[in-house]
């Protein structure tokens, strides 16, 4: 698991780099995480998913707390294996994903 130090707010989004595994090891790190920026008043995650490598069902159950407890957008595109598994577990649908880069400047 990597969580940058670069990880910081910009006025209300959050921006949350990642890389490595998404799984019941680092997600504590990544929930916690989250929960400083939006304690620091973020309103709008920015989940950067581009260099996960694996990602399990702990990863989406992460993605759909994220989720609830306000706007995400996962920075992509998707890596193959956490896009077949948001997919397989029909949840893609739920989540806003910039594959272009928009939100870098947000």
């Amino acid at each position: 698991m990597s969580l940058p130090a670069s990880a910081g707010s910009t006025t209300d989004v959050g921006r949350l780099p990642f890389s490595g595994e998404l799984d019941m090891d680092s997600v504590p790190g990544v929930s916690a995480r989250a929960a400083e920026l939006r304690a620091a008043g973020a309103t709008r995650l920015v989940l950067d998913v581009r260099h996960i490598t694996f990602a399990d069902s702990t990863a989406v159950n992460l993605l759909l707390q994220l989720r609830h407890n306000g706007p995400l957008t996962l920075r992509g595109p998707l890596p193959d294996q956490l896009f077949r598994l948001l997919e397989l577990t029909g949840t893609l649908p739920l989540f806003e994903i910039d594959e272009d880069g928009s939100t870098d400047d947000a």
